[in-house]
């Protein structure tokens, strides 16, 4: 991994940069990084456990819930930075600023999602990608971050608006001639054309992954589990595990594998 100072990490929705990077991210700020978490979205059509939040609410409490999450990731480091693409300055000069919605999403088959039957004209994915992008643009201007972090092709489970985010991301680092990082997903490729997402033969965990830097950082487990915690309207943590709302059961994860993209 390349020397860093300054870092930039995209994720599609609240939870996801905890979910996905928390550990990274915790290590990271104590180490002295100045890390900017970009969300594309505030996660309005995500699930919500049953009883935390009101359809009218929710957005308003996912924003809360991520500088929560993010404060406990920073510790005692530097403060990790926060923002939602489409505001400054993760906008374009010149433009209002913009809200992505969320794009929702369906299950294709376990584990593996894919778009919604609808998605909102305001929606991440309908919005015009160049504009996106053009938004990510500028806060690498902004930022001028060492590297950018962000999903690889699969989108980690195939969420559109997780594709999306790779898709302006990749973009966005060629534009602004900055190095890329991709998390290793466990979706191998998308088909959107067919709406269908084929997983890869050989999970990460069942075979052999793609080349690249294994970060395992266990001793972060306290942090990662306070910060997933802050998720009240999402996910719960239950006997060491994390509890989604249609019941699946996940591992609290304090490792990413991270691939240098071409």
């Amino acid at each position: 991994m390349p020397e860093i100072r300054r870092a930039v990490v995209v994720h599609a929705h609240p939870d996801d940069e905890t979910l996905s990077s928390g550990a990274l991210l915790a290590a990271w700020a104590r180490s002295g990084v100045q890390v900017t978490v970009v969300t594309c979205t505030r996660g309005e059509r995500g699930e919500v456990v049953p009883g935390t939040a009101h359809a009218s609410e929710l957005s308003a409490q996912r924003i809360g819930e991520i500088r929560a999450a993010l404060a406990v990731l920073s510790g005692d480091g530097v403060p990790i930075a926060h923002v939602f693409l489409g505001s400054p300055p993760a906008r374009m000069q010149g433009q209002r600023p913009r809200h992505y919605k969320d794009s929702g999403m369906r299950w294709v088959k376990p584990g593996v999602a894919g778009p919604a039957d609808e998605a909102d004209e305001d929606s991440f994915t309908r919005a015009p990608r160049d504009e996106a992008t053009a938004d990510l643009v500028a806060l690498l201007a902004e930022v001028r971050p060492d590297v950018v972090v962000g999903y690889d092709a699969g989108g980690t489970y195939g969420h559109p608006d997780h594709v999306r985010a790779y898709e302006i991301t990749r973009d966005a680092a060629r534009i602004a001639g900055v190095q890329r990082l991709e998390i290793v997903s466990d979706v191998a490729s998308v088909d959107q054309a067919a709406g269908d997402m084929r997983v890869d033969d050989a999970r990460r965990h069942a075979g052999a992954p793609r080349e690249g830097d294994f970060v395992d950082l266990p001793e972060l487990l306290p942090d990662v589990t306070a910060a997933l915690e802050c998720y009240h309207t999402q996910l719960t943590v239950r006997d060491g595990v994390i509890v989604h709302v249609g019941g699946q059961v996940q591992e609290i994860s304090t490792h990413v594998r991270l691939v240098a993209a071409e």
